[in-house]
């Protein structure tokens, strides 16, 4: 879990990381995706399951 803005809260830095859309545009920080690639990770996804997004490069999140 990322504990983002939480402690102390700052107002107006947001309030989590969110998985969106991309607008072709940078984000401030969430990750976004083309729609179509969006859709097919939506689709994908199983709550039940308990999915984990890992951010990092290749060489951060080896052995995870």
């Amino acid at each position: 879990m990322i504990a983002y803005n939480t402690d102390p809260v700052v107002p107006g830095r947001g309030s989590g990381i969110f998985v969106h859309a991309s607008t072709g545009r940078p984000t401030l920080g969430c990750v976004s995706l083309p729609l179509p690639q969006l859709l097919t990770l939506l689709r994908w996804l199983r709550p039940a399951q308990r999915p984990l997004i890992v951010m990092g490069t290749r060489r951060t999140i080896r052995g995870l």
